[in-house]
């Protein structure tokens, strides 16, 4: 979408990709990807200079620039789609060009950065595999191939980097291997009956190297992991996560399950499952989320985007709290978040933006959003009520 977006304000989009574009746009979950795309627009346009009195000339320049590219199609969206973005995409770009007419200016920065943040980087295809005897494979090093052999099951490292076990057929005794990424690490495992998972960021997955001959497909998660479950309905597969038990019919779901988090989350994307505590059972059909806090369990219709967008490379934030959201970052880009007023933490935001950006660049777009301002520091982020420039 970004490079679509150039492409639009070049006026070399077709009119099959300019639909595309302004279907994108038109979500409410991608107006923080909005924002960040033309905010990065305007830092390209406007010259880097100290010398302001030439100020309102420039930006009006902006607004005249990004205006006639957006108008050039204007006819053609009133005419074929009949989109609104074109007029949101507009006023945002008044906004933010007002946001930057103060930024600019000797103002606080939205994300002021203290020495060097190179050492800062989002997180990376890699994970920590522990075998049945204590021994610990670091999977972002090991070669390519055949890894170890655990219950008559092979280990095998694929080529795009994730994980598989191959049954031979002379499964002994059940050994149970153990997955787990740090902070700032994402991988996915294929498990021995060809079950699909990826984990989160601080997350890890307990299981048997060979389901052959037991009656049940246990595994345990913490942290977050999304399962594509291979159904069989004469072995249930089941995963224990933070006091419930969840059981698959046929399905596709992610549980959030962080021990810092007071509630867990099981999203149902496809299928059915069935979420199971000491005192109640819930049997979910897709769209619907069942969230575990304090031994209570319920349901509630959600917009699983928003809940599986990690695993598509995006943050994704529906009127959530900036806590929330923080600690996301926190996990993903390996840093430690701070608040100068704990009253921070409970601005709320929505939108999208790439995993894969430059920490600078997602906590200027959130900036924007949220009201605030950020000072990074080393591997500490710390957030300030935003200035007068933020605020208006």
């Amino acid at each position: 979408m970004q490079e679509l977006f150039g492409k639009y304000l070049r006026r070399e989009c077709s009119p099959a990709e300019i639909e595309a574009l302004m279907k994108h746009f038109n979500q409410p979950e991608n107006a923080l990807l909005l924002k960040q795309l033309i905010l990065e627009e305007l830092k390209s346009t406007v010259p880097q200079t100290d010398d302001f009195t030439d100020t309102d000339i420039r930006l009006k320049q902006i607004h005249q620039r990004l205006a006639k590219s957006m108008n050039a199609s204007d006819k053609l969206a009133k005419k074929s789609y009949r989109w609104r973005w074109i007029g949101v995409a507009a006023s945002l770009v008044i906004v933010l060009g007002c946001t930057y007419y103060f930024m600019i200016k000797p103002e606080p920065p939205a994300v002021l950065i203290v020495g060097n943040i190179k050492s800062v980087k989002p997180g990376s295809n890699a994970a920590t595999l522990v075998l049945a005897n204590g021994t610990r494979i670091l999977l972002s090093n090991a070669r390519q191939g055949q890894l170890a052999t655990q219950s008559g099951a092979l280990i095998i490292k694929d080529a795009d980097g994730s994980l598989h076990y191959e049954s031979t057929g002379n499964s002994k005794a059940t050994d149970y291997n153990t997955l787990s990424t740090a902070e700032g690490e994402q991988f996915t495992i294929e498990l021995p009956d060809g079950s699909v998972v990826t984990l989160n960021a601080g997350s890890s997955l307990r299981y048997p190297a060979s389901f052959a001959g037991l009656p049940e497909r246990n595994v345990e998660l913490t942290g977050e992991g999304y399962f594509d479950v291979k159904h069989n309905r004469q072995q249930p597969f089941k995963v224990k996560a933070g006091g419930q038990v969840v059981q698959d019919i046929g399905t596709q779901f992610n549980i959030s399950n962080y021990t810092e988090e007071l509630t867990v989350q099981t999203t149902l994307v496809q299928g059915s499952a069935q979420v199971m505590t000491t005192a109640h059972e819930a049997t979910l059909t897709p769209g619907q989320q069942a969230v575990l806090k304090d031994k209570l369990l319920k349901t509630h219709e959600v917009n699983t985007e928003v809940f599986t967008a990690w695993k598509r490379g995006l943050f994704a934030y529906q009127d959530t709290k900036l806590d929330d959201v923080m600690r996301q970052i926190a996990r993903w880009y390996n840093v430690k978040i701070t608040y100068t007023d704990d009253a921070l933490r409970n601005r709320r935001l929505s939108g999208s933006v790439s995993r894969y950006d430059e920490v600078k660049g997602i906590l200027e777009a959130i900036s924007y959003t949220a009201k605030v301002r950020f000072v990074v520091s080393g591997r500490t982020v710390e957030i300030l009520p935003g200035s007068s420039s933020n605020n208006d």
